[in-house]
């Protein structure tokens, strides 16, 4: 979800509007999200940003994701105030700059839009390498009127680009290092061509390392890799198969083969 600039400064206006008025009700006196002995009876909505939003903030309506808890259970599990209200509630000079209230509000609307915000389809992106092993007909040839080859077990290092679709796991630990789990398809554009099937593509399941401990978290997949265009016999030949003396391995093979390899895949989400 992305804001713009008119919504932007709507919600800016908004929060000065209210902060204003807090300063010429309040005089002094602080709300229950002020004051610790009273967090276990405020209720707040915990983003995907770790924010406990009471209605206060100006994000409570606002925000798409978020988990219905008490203040106190919010804290517990790693969450905190909106930097707007925890500037508020620290603040002893209710005639504090506004400014400064505003741009604690801009910071934490960018945080929102980071954890809320959704690629197209829900699906999410990101770039990164495989690590892939397979066992791959090297090296065809004819030997006693025979047609065997050379099958090597090998792994490789290959850059892919990956599509996720991840959901959020729930944890009692206020910052799990796992957060995120579901399935990832990958392919390697470096060969794609319009109109011709991808060469090397890719499918599985993902973890993701928890997203808001890093703005790019990392991913790690495990699956299966399927690659065309590879080295391979022709249908009508098959391995073992007795040919004419004079016959040749070129004339028997193509590039028009199949390969499954297993795949283990590390990620950075864009």
């Amino acid at each position: 979800m992305s804001f713009s600039i008119a919504t932007s400064r709507f919600l800016l206006s908004l929060t000065l509007l209210m902060f204003c008025a807090i300063s010429a009700e309040a005089q002094g006196s602080k709300p229950d999200y002020c004051v610790e002995t009273k967090y276990e009876n405020v209720d707040v909505r915990m983003s995907r940003a770790d924010i406990c939003h009471p209605e206060a903030s100006p994000q409570y309506r606002i925000v798409r994701y978020y988990d219905e808890v008490k203040l106190d259970a919010c804290l517990a599990k790693g969450g905190r105030l909106p930097r707007v209200l925890e500037k508020f509630c620290a603040s002893t000079n209710q005639n504090e700059e506004l400014i400064t209230l505003a741009a604690s509000l801009e910071t934490d609307v960018r945080l929102e839009q980071t954890a809320e915000n959704d690629s197209p389809f829900g699906f999410k992106f990101g770039p990164g390498f495989a690590v892939i092993h397979s066992n791959q007909h090297e090296t065809f040839y004819i030997s006693s009127n025979s047609i065997l080859s050379k099958v090597e077990s090998r792994t490789r290092l290959a850059p892919l680009l990956e599509a996720h679709y991840l959901w959020e796991l729930k944890s009692k630990k206020p910052k799990p290092l796992v957060n995120r789990h579901g399935v990832f398809i990958a392919g390697s554009l470096t060969e794609l061509k319009l109109g011709q099937e991808a060469p090397v593509w890719g499918i599985g399941y993902m973890i993701g390392l928890h997203d808001r401990l890093s703005p790019r978290p990392l991913n790690i997949g495990f699956g299966l890799l399927f690659e065309s265009n590879v080295t391979a016999l022709k249908p009508e030949y098959s391995l073992g198969m007795t040919v004419d003396g004079d016959a040749m391995i070129e004339d028997m093979v193509s590039n028009t083969g199949d390969r499954t390899s297993a795949l283990i895949m590390l990620s950075v989400q864009l």
